[in-house]
């Protein structure tokens, strides 16, 4: 859980900055509801924590920095790189 606060703390802000809060917290509660789903197709009867949550920020700020390109698309991509 420590984690998982520790890249929200950090990765948010940079989402938010590069799709609007509105996106953000689509991209974050899709990611969420998507784990969830994933881990109970894969028979997990409980499950705690938001980490699919946080993989799908950094997966969204990966893309943005891959899709972008030029100096400030490879610095985010760089920089979020490190989170995965």
């Amino acid at each position: 859980i420590l984690f998982n606060m520790v890249a929200l703390r950090q990765l948010t802000p940079l989402v938010a900055q590069e799709y609007g809060n509105y996106r953000t917290t689509i991209i974050y509660s899709l990611g969420g509801a998507c784990g969830f789903w994933v881990s109970y197709l894969a028979g997990v009867t409980f499950t705690i924590g938001a980490s699919a949550a946080v993989c799908s920020l950094i997966g969204a700020t990966l893309y943005y920095g891959k899709s972008r390109g030029g100096f400030y698309g490879q610095l985010i991509y760089k920089q979020v790189g490190l989170w995965s």
